[in-house]
């Protein structure tokens, strides 16, 4: 989910952050990327409501959605030929702060299902397509497909101990890799030196990339890396709700007046003894050092590039596994081991 209108507030206060750069620009890059944000991307692209208003999606011979690993593969793909190296990286195992968002987000899923049903029991067919969408979610099944299929490609797979986004980050900071693939703005938070996002996932249809660059977004703003994290957090993270009728516009104004969360919790409490209107109101277990510990001190494989391998692609493996597991055809196989072929990476 990332930051509460991050995006909104650095294009009103700084702008001169974020960069449209053309995809040519990664050539010869290496850039660790979010794996869950791509399935996500091609699981809603290849959804699809056909005119005799049947919900279709690409699956396997088991029922398994496959148009993740088929995003995967065509993503993967666009890389080596523009001769962009990936490190893909999966989620592991969620801070317990985020218990709360993950329960509300299963929730929303479990209602769009029931939503769905409903939809399609009235014949709601454009209703129905758009609950299914709400309700598409990556099982461990197609997360395992996932990994295999990066495995035949030969190329590198980080399993977070905690959040992508987090482990993204911290390899974007290695040296001699360029930046963090995601549309999740917590990257820059977890400290990641380019956040690069809007990547189409028609690689045709759009050749120009958003970058946003950490060190331009905190002399835009005005404040130390401890400060932005603070301003986050008043924002809204996934670990917390903020602080009710504060939104990321005032939050801001307020970091500049008074510098750190302690201080603006302090001026709140005080107000709120003092006055009978409507103030901010403070969220209860609002443990902002615990949140900041989190983007600071983030759970992750602390490693180098040493311990990152290319490979060579494994082409008999992919061909089996996709044509024999997955029940790809036999075309679209041939020309996704065409494209690898031709792939002087």
């Amino acid at each position: 989910m990332g930051i509460k209108n991050l995006m909104v507030l650095l294009k009103k206060i700084c702008p001169s952050c974020i960069h449209e750069i053309n995809t040519p620009h990664l050539s010869s890059k290496i850039i660790s990327c979010d794996a869950s944000i791509t399935m996500y991307q091609f699981l809603f692209s290849t959804l699809n409501l056909t005119k005799k208003n049947e919900i279709v999606q690409p699956q396997d011979p088991s029922g398994i959605s496959s148009g993740h690993i088929m995003g995967l593969i065509y993503r993967s793909l666009f890389f080596m030929e523009n001769k962009i190296k990936p490190i893909w990286v999966f989620d592991g195992k969620p801070p317990d702060e985020k218990t709360d968002v993950l329960v509300q987000r299963m929730n929303r899923i479990a209602e769009s299902e029931e939503l769905m049903n409903e939809s399609l029991d009235n014949n709601d067919f454009e209703n129905a397509f758009k609950y299914k969408v709400q309700s598409l979610r990556l099982t461990d099944e197609m997360k395992d497909d996932a990994k295999r299929v990066i495995g035949y490609l030969g190329l590198p797979m980080i399993i977070s101990p905690g959040e992508a986004e987090a482990q993204c980050a911290y390899l974007s900071n290695l040296n001699e890799v360029y930046g963090a693939l995601s549309e999740d703005s917590d990257c820059l938070v977890f400290g990641a030196k380019k956040l690069i996002k809007g990547l189409s996932v028609s690689e045709k249809s759009k050749k120009k990339v958003v970058q946003i660059d950490l060190e331009e977004v905190l002399k835009g703003l005005g404040l130390d890396m401890k400060g932005f994290i603070d301003l986050c957090i008043l924002c809204g993270t996934d670990y917390n709700e903020n602080i009710k009728y504060i939104g990321a516009l005032t939050a801001y104004k307020h970091m500049k007046k008074h510098g750190d969360i302690e201080t603006i919790v302090k001026e709140v409490i005080e107000k709120q003894k003092t006055s009978s209107k409507r103030q901010y109101i403070i969220p209860k277990d609002f443990d902002y050092k615990k949140i900041r510990e989190l983007f600071t001190n983030p759970t992750v494989h602390k490693m180098t590039l040493k311990d990152i391998e290319w490979k060579k692609p494994d082409a008999n493996g992919l061909e089996k596994y996709l044509n024999e597991e997955k029940g790809f055809s036999i075309n679209r196989t041939n020309n996704i081991l065409k494209r690898l072929e031709a792939i002087k990476y």
